[in-house]
């Protein structure tokens, strides 16, 4: 389909990446030609597709059709930066309990080769979900916490996230990340540890250790931001104290004893 390397060049605009853009080459993620067939058949309904998003008329960017019922047709070619940012985090770190949803790259026929969101389509192959959940350890949190700190990603989301989680508990028992556009800022890893604290039950999604671990993030990450400490205890407390499910350990006495040193230094602020 390209005869030549494509190197595809994205700024900060696309994930909050530094203006340093990152350099991908491509041609490892185009679709298999069986595939390619298919789409090839309907590269009309795609373009259409990817250009109501593009041109800003729809916002919705993530299609599933009946010729190709294991798939998803998303748009957005800055997702494939993400993933290459995730999996070569997950190979240096040795992070064997995480994976990334296997995304390749399409040029819609008829368009031109130049790397654009009109022009090329993601395409995804649906991971299949464990049916029971068990709650995360803390060896598995331990490499979601180095995930965060090695990439910035901080779009951590888990099942109490309105729109749902931006990974999948696959049958093999691994974390399988499907959202790989979202933002990536490792100044900001605090507001990240919080959306994580907020889209997770820490009684049915969260062992003891898991959450531990992420207020000992929290606790390091305040301390090098104390003009913080308030407004993200606070916001802590008020998530503890709207939860209704009966807690499996006394975590509310915990967050209180393990955080008294900083909140008492907030208050001689």
């Amino acid at each position: 389909m390209i005869g030549i390397r494509i190197q595809l060049f994205l700024a900060a605009s696309a994930l909050c990446l530094p203006l340093c853009a990152q350099k991908i080459h491509i041609e490892q993620y185009l679709v298999d030609q069986k595939i390619a067939e298919v789409l090839d058949e309907h590269s009309d309904i795609i373009a259409q597709k990817l250009l109501e998003v593009d041109s800003g008329s729809k916002k919705h960017g993530v299609w599933r059709f009946d010729w190709l019922p294991d798939y998803y047709i998303k748009y957005g070619i800055a997702r494939i930066v993400g993933l290459e940012k995730m999996k070569e985090a997950m190979e240096r770190c040795h992070l064997s309990s995480l994976t990334v949803a296997n995304k390749r790259v399409y040029h819609v026929k008829g368009t031109p080769t130049t790397l654009s969101n009109r022009n090329y389509a993601i395409v995804i192959q649906k991971v299949h979900a464990a049916r029971k959940l068990p709650p995360i350890t803390g060896k598995e949190m331990k490499q979601l916490c180095r995930l965060m700190h090695e990439t910035g990603y901080i779009s951590m989301a888990g099942p109490r996230n309105r729109k749902g989680p931006n990974y999948i508990r696959t049958t093999d028992g691994k974390f399988c990340f499907i959202d790989t556009e979202s933002r990536y800022e490792s100044d900001h890893l605090l507001k990240g540890f919080l959306r994580l604290i907020r889209t997770h039950d820490f009684t049915k999604d969260l062992s003891k250790e898991a959450l531990q671990l992420v207020f000992l993030e929290v606790k390091q990450l305040l301390k090098q931001s104390p003009s913080e400490i308030s407004s993200t205890l606070a916001e802590i407390q008020q998530y503890i104290d709207e939860k209704e499910t009966p807690p499996s350990w006394d975590y509310r006495t915990y967050f209180a004893e393990y955080f008294k040193d900083l909140m008492g230094r907030a208050k001689a602020r």
